[in-house]
């Protein structure tokens, strides 16, 4: 079973829903927490145009950008096992 999970995942559009909504809410949660908030501007600054520069987790324009295509692509890309 648990090969078929890694060979085949589903990506279900419900639960790609929920985890864009956890994530969504734990950036909104950075711009409310001073020190969070500084860390990442800072890590602006320092890195400019280097990934560094950019929030682990990303913005929330990408986020909501992303689909289940954007999703399955890189997965069978990068992580699926060959």
């Amino acid at each position: 079973i648990f090969s078929d999970v890694v060979m085949n995942p589903a990506f279900f559009p419900k639960e790609i829903t929920r985890v864009r909504s956890e994530m969504s809410a734990a950036l909104r949660r950075i711009v409310d927490q001073p020190s969070a908030f500084a860390d990442q501007k800072l890590e602006e600054v320092l890195f400019d145009q280097h990934p560094y520069s950019k929030p682990v987790l990303g913005d929330i324009a990408d986020l909501e950008k992303i689909n289940r295509t954007d999703i399955m692509r890189h997965y069978f890309q990068f992580v699926r096992p060959n």
